[in-house]
């Protein structure tokens, strides 16, 4: 068999909400034989980690920092894909794709973000999450609504954007 590839996914934190459910889904089913999985968690999570931590085929690296503004975030982050030498690197949520956009710069890993519902602030954070947004290889959106938004909103080139639709059996939400 060859050689698995190495997806290191990173969250701001493992707290109970729809872009968490969706990354534990992805872990728990992720075909173990062909893919190592590793998951870093930026700040403090809650009850959800336990979930994660459950899951057999998941390295988990919890770095609890308790405020998405600290200094050592993206030398920590660094030093981890450094020592980590991931095939790519998975982002999902404003804080976690922002500081591991910054900490991958030269280390020419494939970077893709999982933009779960697009919201558009005009805070600091999201200027500095639109900015950096262009060092993706690939924007994921899970609903071409999704992709439309980030289109109309000058967001990221449309040739980077790929539509992979997100799985949840509405059915069971009546």
């Amino acid at each position: 068999m060859n050689k698995k590839i190495k997806i290191v996914f990173t969250i701001s934190a493992l707290i109970s909400g729809g872009a968490e459910i969706s990354l534990y889904d992805i872990c728990r089913y992720i075909h173990k034989d062909y893919f190592e999985v590793i998951l870093i968690s930026i700040l403090k999570g809650d009850e959800l980690e336990k979930k994660f931590e459950a899951l057999p085929n998941v390295n988990m690296i919890k770095l609890g920092f308790k405020n998405r503004l600290h200094p050592l975030i993206v030398p920590k982050l660094r030093r981890l894909f450094k020592s980590l030498k991931p095939d790519l690197i998975h982002t999902n949520l404003p804080v976690a794709n922002i500081y591991s956009r910054v900490a991958s710069i030269i280390l020419k890993t494939k970077i893709i973000t999982t933009f779960h519902s697009p919201v558009f602030k005009k805070s600091f954070f999201y200027l500095v999450e639109k900015l950096t947004s262009g060092m993706n290889d690939w924007i994921i959106a899970n609903s071409t609504w999704s992709k439309n938004k980030l289109i109309e909103h000058n967001y990221i080139s449309e040739a980077k954007i790929k539509v992979i639709h997100l799985g949840i059996d509405f059915h069971k939400f009546k």
